[in-house]
This record gives structure tokens, C-alpha cells and sequence, in this order.
């Protein structure tokens, strides 16, 4: 213990102390650390997300036309038998 203006000052409890503050500000730069890199990594997933949702609807869209394309042979064909079996009604 020592003696500064008058004030008795211990100086293991000064030393703790400081111990204290230095271990919680590395813990905190650890943190905000952990912080920036988990960040950078939810910014990189979500540019991929983006990147995959931008391919699903391309291929989506061409399935589309491709569906629209075959529903419209499936259509004529229909009218075909729909036109033989009503010319075939009208006959009898």
C-alpha cells in the first residue's frame, strides 16, 4: 500500500482493475471481430442466394414456355378428335 496526496492507494487492487477493463476490451474487440466475419459471410450467402433464385427463374420461365408449347399441341390434337368425332355423330 502507498501513500499518494494523502490518500492510501493499493496498488494490487489498481492492478486488477486494470486486468479487468484490458480482458473485457479484448473480449470485446473478439466480439465485434466474430461480428464483422459472420457479416461478410451473411452478405456472401445472400449474394449466392440471389445469384440461385436468378437461375431458378430463368429455367422456370423456360419450362413455362416449353408447357404453353405442348399445351397448345395437345390443344389442335384435341380439335382434331373433337372434329372427327362430331363429323362422325353427324353422319349416323
Amino acid at each position: 500500500m502507498k501513500i499518494y496526496g494523502g490518500r492510501k492507494v493499493e496498488i494490487k487492487m489498481d492492478i486488477q482493475s486494470l486486468i479487468y477493463v484490458v480482458s473485457s476490451l479484448i473480449g470485446i474487440v473478439i466480439w465485434f471481430v466474430r461480428l464483422e466475419g459472420l457479416s461478410k459471410f451473411n452478405n456472401r450467402m445472400i449474394d449466392e442466394l440471389r445469384q440461385e433464385i436468378t437461375e431458378l427463374r430463368t429455367k422456370h420461365e423456360a419450362l413455362d414456355s416449353k408447357i404453353v408449347e405442348k399445351l397448345s399441341v395437345i390443344e389442335k390434337s384435341l380439335a382434331k378428335i373433337e372434329g372427327r368425332l362430331l363429323g362422325n355423330l353427324k353422319g349416323h
